[in-house]
């Protein structure tokens, strides 16, 4: 049974007044680090809108979504599925890595300060030492990125706008409306990330695009989320570790 189009309606406004459109007004003087009831509700509700989105699409049951891969064996199809998502997870935390310090190369020079905190907020010498305690929050922060900005955002978005992103670029109005959505998608994921100032934002346009990406070659939300997460957690004890011989 289909979804209706009135209650995806009804579900993205509460999405995005709730989840989407806050972090956007929160710059660098607003912010404050979420306490556990936070984490414990944005994890609750990614849960929630991750099982909601893949039992959406399996009741959608469109050919699109579906590429399969003939083998003579059934355990190369396993063997292949895992090489290539290995492949994307690399490429991505790569791309990440790269991403930030590029960026915090650039924002040294400009600066003239030892090291950028803002590709990681709460990374300075104060929490080198708690450092281990947030590696809960970013799993929770990262998972739920992922749900929201590369499963939810962009689905909802398709919906309202394409009838298939699979078939999107067969007519040029049809390819703007697919750039235009992804686009969006990436945007507010980078301008949620205001409140760590701007060279965050410009971080985070780049790792949208490059986790989006991800998302769309592996058909998975994991092999992104592994990648968020461990660059996460590598830029986390990378600053902390500056901040603490600075």
């Amino acid at each position: 049974m289909y979804i209706k189009k009135h209650y995806l309606v009804m579900e993205f406004a509460f999405i995005a007044a709730f989840c989407l459109l806050p972090p956007l007004f929160k710059g660098p003087e607003q912010y404050a680090f979420p306490g556990i009831l936070s984490y414990l509700c944005s994890f609750c509700i990614s849960i929630f809108l991750y099982f909601q989105l893949n039992l959406y699409k399996k009741t959608k049951k469109t050919e699109q979504y579906k590429k399969k891969i003939r083998f003579s064996a059934k355990d190369y199809s396993g063997i292949l599925k895992f090489t290539l998502n290995s492949s994307y997870f690399f490429l991505t935390f790569g791309t990440l890595i790269v991403t930030a310090v590029c960026i915090n190369i650039f924002t040294v020079c400009l600066s003239n300060r030892a090291f950028s905190i803002d590709l990681a907020p709460g990374a300075n010498a104060a929490d080198a030492a708690n450092a281990a305690a947030m590696i809960p929050a970013f799993f929770v922060s990262a998972f739920y990125e992922e749900v929201m900005y590369r499963m939810v955002l962009p689905e909802f978005l398709y919906c309202f706008f394409t009838k298939n992103q699979r078939t999107a670029c067969r007519n040029k109005r049809d390819t703007a409306r697919f750039y235009v959505t992804e686009l969006v998608s990436v945007l507010v994921f980078a301008f949620s990330h205001r409140y760590a100032g701007w060279a965050s934002v410009l971080n985070s346009f780049i790792a949208g695009i490059a986790l989006r990406k991800c998302y769309l070659k592996s058909k998975n939300i994991f092999t992104g989320f592994a990648a968020h997460f461990l660059y996460n957690v590598f830029m986390l004890f990378l600053l902390s570790m500056a901040h603490g011989r600075s």
